[in-house]
């Protein structure tokens, strides 16, 4: 069925699914039974009709697949048994290791061909019939060959599918495809059968396959207390998975333009593992997919090691996770604490890469922000623990084990991204493949084959790959069922010359390339851990050995002094809360004294911000930077009409838009460059010039202001904010300060929760080298996102080697006290 059919079913949709559920088909003869409506199907040849008894009655089915594998009843469209089930069917029994698929005929032999046809089918179904006829062709699967047997559906099949999940006791699994039954017909609340729905955001079947929809479905499927996902697909209609030319065609012609490749594999990548979460398991090995693309959300119930919570579009579903394969669990240390130990090494260079961030339909890109500071590697003698070692103060790095027997890889532990990925043995044409350890699937005995394609765009770098799952070994724990990336192109000369291997991503399932379950999730999922926490403590004194500790499953009380300042995590993805003023000085900048975003990012050595309070702080600091030649352009032609203007008590938003270097939004000032963002996809172009001068005239006011404030002179305020323009950031956020006047700068400061959080010079000022040749960085780049998501601080390691860092699953908190 199709969404964009509103004028035959929207209106309709409540009558479709609660009047006719007892209805029986008419008796007499139908104008449906003409030759014209035969079954036709690209695939046709492909199957054997057989004829399925039920109570006093038999009726048609079509059969594709390998015999003795697990059955898929696949059930119709409101159109009937025609060519895009028939495809479908196809689809599934090639899927894996392969299925056998079966299709029963529910409209014994009729067709509908156009939406007024497949109505009038659909009006004349005996549903409580339909749920017969599955439940025989359930049992028919299983008596000619197929040990598991599950359902699937699209529209009309889908609800019927979630039906059989409640009424048929045979059925192993469901997969539903836009479509819930009528509460006449079965409450999904009494499902027995772990079910997986499917919905498009666009969908506008109201009460059946629409959004709202599937939010009731999502309830009903809480309370049934069976394993479930509910997944919505955005910028999808209904029935996105009809990819067939004959299908497309159709619906074109009913006003759904809407394609999607990568939705659609998608969806059968999820069909794929949870039918195989229920049919394909053995005593040895499990093999387990679940790309789940969908964002995330926690807090995790108090059984969170049977149950995960997954927000798709506020959507809240409840996972139940089925028994672990491997009978042995390594356990932790007494009180339930897996800590990964940091060992120091002394700082030698500095490569840095500034990444960019891309803004688009409210989304991070995917080359947001990775920033990644390389050294040369150092190992522990202390074979008890992970040895981490810790990298220009910035990357902390750590041995894991993939595959059976383990295979070592060093990877950096992120929590900016959600992957795990290793360099593959079939990894042949990048040069940095051969610099570091590579994944030998061959040599695994618990190796899964999944080959979905995968790609990563860093900042400094990209990787691409395939999807393969196998236990991941951290520490003491063992994590089964990963899915991981094996990375077969690493370009560029940042990971040739990086010594770890790979990313052992710790953010949000929300951000995860391919929705692969991060490894993290699985410790939970699997009852690895006590609590569903993890905390970091990083040792920034560059003379001692100790980097500090990585702790799994809570904190360890020595890391930390009094009590944390928690905050709850505003946007699933990175770790991102709300964060008050910043303070040089102890005064105010002003800028982020109406809030702004932040994100606690271990991933990121340096400490980023918008341009105009980095620059503040950089000048504070004494920091050297580019000659900015717009701002200072701005100062010496406008700073009097700028300086006037904000005296004559002129909205500071305004003022730019006023003189003509901003066009304004209704809120602020909003440069070219934003509109650009906002309006690529119509083809309108930014004026580079334009964008930089609205930039600097942003900044000049906010200073301005701040001078203003302070009673300064119209000479003192643009000498000030002239002086700033010199120390303007080069373009790759890069500042040099003098190592020898530490003392004489200034605190700097960042409200979070309510608190002051203090930096002292020493914390945020990175020194490279020693004696003659050393040289000391201002840990403080530039980084400007703009509205709504910005204006957005990344606190990585300068702020988090400061303050123990604790990120909670549970509570969705990020929480900040000062490290012992």
């Amino acid at each position: 069925m199709f969404g964009a059919a509103a004028a035959v079913i929207s209106s309709s949709s409540s009558r479709l699914f609660s009047r006719n559920i007892l209805s029986k088909p008419s008796s007499s003869s139908s104008p449906f039974s003409h030759p014209r409506f035969s079954v036709r199907s690209m695939a046709d040849s492909a199957f054997r009709k057989v004829q399925i008894q039920r109570d006093d009655t038999a009726f048609d089915a079509y059969v594709v697949g390998k015999e003795d594998a697990p059955g898929i009843v696949v059930l119709q469209e409101w159109w009937g048994v025609d060519f895009e089930i028939k495809n479908h069917a196809v689809k599934i029994s090639q899927l894996g290791s392969g299925f056998k698929a079966l299709i029963p005929d529910l409209y014994r032999g009729k067709v509908g061909l156009d939406a007024a046809e497949a109505q009038h089918l659909m009006d004349g179904l005996d549903w409580q019939g339909a749920v017969k006829d599955i439940r025989a062709s359930v049992n028919w699967l299983k008596a000619n060959g197929s040990k598991k047997a599950g359902v699937t559906g699209f529209c009309m099949g889908g609800a019927l599918s979630i039906a059989s999940s409640v009424l048929v006791p045979e059925v192993d699994a469901v997969v539903a495809f836009y479509g819930v039954p009528s509460s006449a017909l079965a409450d999904p609340a009494q499902a027995k059968a772990p079910v997986q729905a499917h919905f498009g955001e666009l969908d506008n079947i109201v009460g059946f396959s629409d959004v709202t929809a599937a939010k009731a479905l999502e309830e009903k499927l809480k309370a049934s207390g069976t394993p479930y996902e509910v997944h919505v697909y955005p910028g999808n209609a209904h029935a996105f998975m009809n990819r067939s030319p004959e299908g497309i065609n159709r619906r074109r012609g009913m006003g759904m333009a809407d394609e999607d490749e990568a939705a659609v594999q998608l969806a059968w990548s999820r069909f794929e593992s949870w039918m195989f979460l229920k049919t394909q398991f053995g005593p040895v090995k499990w093999c387990m997919t679940l790309l789940i693309y969908s964002s995330l959300s926690f807090p995790l119930p108090s059984s969170y090691k049977l149950k995960m919570v997954i927000e798709i579009k506020g959507i809240r579903v409840t996972l139940l996770l089925l028994l672990l394969l491997s009978p042995v669990v390594f356990s932790g240390p007494n009180d339930g604490l897996f800590r990964i130990g940091l060992k120091k090494k002394k700082l030698d260079q500095i490569n840095r890469v500034a990444g960019n961030i891309d803004f688009k339909e409210g989304k991070l890109s995917k080359d947001l922000l990775r920033k990644y500071n390389l050294g040369n590697p150092g190992l522990s003698d202390d074979s008890e623990i992970v040895a981490l070692k810790n990298y220009m103060d910035a990357q902390y790095f750590g041995e894991i084990g993939v595959g059976t027997p383990p295979q070592t890889f060093t990877v950096v532990f992120d929590t900016g991204s959600s992957n795990l990925w290793v360099p593959s043995s079939k990894c042949y044409f990048s040069v940095a493949c051969y610099f570091h350890s590579k994944y030998k699937s061959s040599h695994s005995s618990t190796y899964c084959k999944n080959g979905t394609s995968a790609d990563i765009h860093y900042g400094t770098g990209a990787i691409s790959g395939f999807f393969s799952q196998d236990v991941v070994k951290v520490g003491d724990l063992i994590v089964n069922n990963q899915d991981f990336i094996e990375a077969t192109k690493e370009p560029g000369i940042t990971f040739l010359a990086a010594k770890f291997d790979g990313i052992f991503g710790l953010g949000f399932q929300e951000i995860s390339v391919g929705g692969a379950v991060p490894v993290w999730y699985n410790m939970v999922n699997q009852g690895l851990v006590k609590e569903p926490v993890f905390s970091f403590w990083l040792n920034r004194n560059i003379k001692d050995e100790e980097g500090g500790e990585l702790v799994f499953g809570g904190v360890d009380s020595n890391h930390y002094k009094g009590e944390h300042t928690h905050v709850p995590v505003t946007q699933k993805g990175y770790w991102q809360f709300d964060m008050g003023d910043v303070l040089v000085g102890g005064e105010t900048t002003g800028f982020c004294s109406g809030g702004c975003a932040a994100i606690a990012d271990s991933g990121t050595s340096m400490l980023a911000g918008p341009t105009t309070i980095i620059t503040q702080i950089n000048h504070a600091i004494g920091a050297a930077g580019v000659i900015s030649q717009e701002c200072k352009t701005m100062v010496s032609e406008y700073g009097k009409t700028l300086l006037e203007m904000l005296m004559s008590e002129t909205q500071p938003q305004k003022i730019c838009s006023q003189v003509g270097f901003c066009t304004f939004d209704g809120t602020r000032g909003v440069s070219a460059r934003i509109e650009n963002v906002a309006d690529e996809s119509s083809g309108k172009s930014s004026d580079g010039v334009h964008d930089a001068m609205c930039t600097a005239c942003e900044m000049a006011v906010i200073w301005m202001g701040n001078q203003l404030r302070r009673n300064r002179t119209e000479e003192q305020i643009l000498d000030y904010v002239n002086d700033l323009c010199e120390r303007l950031p080069s373009p790759n956020g890069e500042s040099v300060v003098d190592c020898h006047g530490l003392s004489s700068m200034p605190s700097v400061s960042f409200t979070i929760g309510g608190k002051v959080f203090d930096l002292a010079p020493e914390e945020y000022v990175l020194k490279v080298g020693e004696g003659a040749v050393a040289q000391c960085l201002s840990g403080f780049t530039a980084l400007d996102v703009a509205p709504p998501r910005g204006p957005l601080w990344i606190l990585g390691d300068v702020f988090m080697g400061r303050y123990h860092t604790v990120f909670d699953y549970e509570k969705l908190t990020v929480g900040f006290a000062e490290a012992a």
